[in-house]
């Protein structure tokens, strides 16, 4: 039988309802996703599988975030498992957005969060916002990697400290490019990521491999506030040199 506990902090290379199928029921505390493409055979989609992974998860979980795609508002409305509410809808802001939905003129500046759940748990953020603005992941980006649909770490970052606790379980179903198990490691959570295409399970692999190998180096000492230190001469000048 497989172990899905050997897959805490790795990737899992394959489709999640398989491992979600090894996962003892509430053994984790909250699915984090990206699943506006449930038809793109290049980011693992394909048919069915969106209502299939989506009646799984409330035996595992009881909260679930999911980035959806404006034109999908009417698909997830009526793939919510039974006994689970729509609670809220976070909005995030993309300016910046190219490309238009469907064969229309009309160009998307923003998608939705739905969150889904019976007992929704968050942590000690109390004024904690439901809009983001933020650009999405472009080309030449800093933090691009190449994924067609690459989440930003701004709205990863979002998500995880608003609706998650330090050292809390979080599965990603669709991990794609990695980000949110990148964002996940710098803020002390677990995570688990599925990914169906060994192409982009690599790249995720990768980039969470770099990631700790960043969080490892030791933090370079920094001069006291107001002190300015002098490039050649061997002094200090309080203030800023004038």
């Amino acid at each position: 039988m497989l172990d899905w506990t050997s897959y805490i902090g790795k990737v899992f290379t394959g489709d999640c309802m398989t491992l979600m199928a090894a996962m003892p029921d509430g053994c984790v505390d909250a699915v984090i996703t990206d699943a506006s493409f449930p038809s793109r055979a290049d980011v693992g989609g394909g048919p069915g599988r969106f209502a299939g992974w989506m009646c799984v998860m409330p035996r595992i979980t009881n909260l679930a975030l999911v980035k959806w795609s404006v034109p999908g508002l009417v698909e997830i409305a009526g793939a919510v498992p039974v006994g689970w509410k729509w609670r809220h809808t976070l909005v995030w802001h993309k300016p910046m957005t190219h490309g238009r939905i469907w064969a229309s003129s009309l160009y998307p500046h923003w998608e939705p969060v739905v969150i889904l759940g019976i007992n929704g748990k968050r942590n000690g953020a109390r004024n904690a916002s439901d809009f983001l603005s933020c650009v999405p992941c472009m080309k030449g980006m800093a933090e691009d990697v190449g994924h067609p649909t690459q989440m930003p770490e701004r709205v990863a970052r979002w998500l995880i400290e608003d609706w998650t606790q330090p050292s809390d379980l979080i599965l990603d179903p669709f991990l794609g490019s990695g980000t949110l198990a990148v964002v996940a490691e710098r803020l002390g959570r677990r995570w688990i990521g599925c990914e169906i295409s060994p192409e982009y399970a690599e790249m995720a692999t990768k980039r969470i491999l770099r990631a700790r190998e960043q969080l490892a180096l030791p933090i370079e000492p920094q001069p006291a506030p107001g002190i300015f230190k002098h490039p050649t001469l061997d002094l200090d000048t309080e203030g800023v040199p004038g």
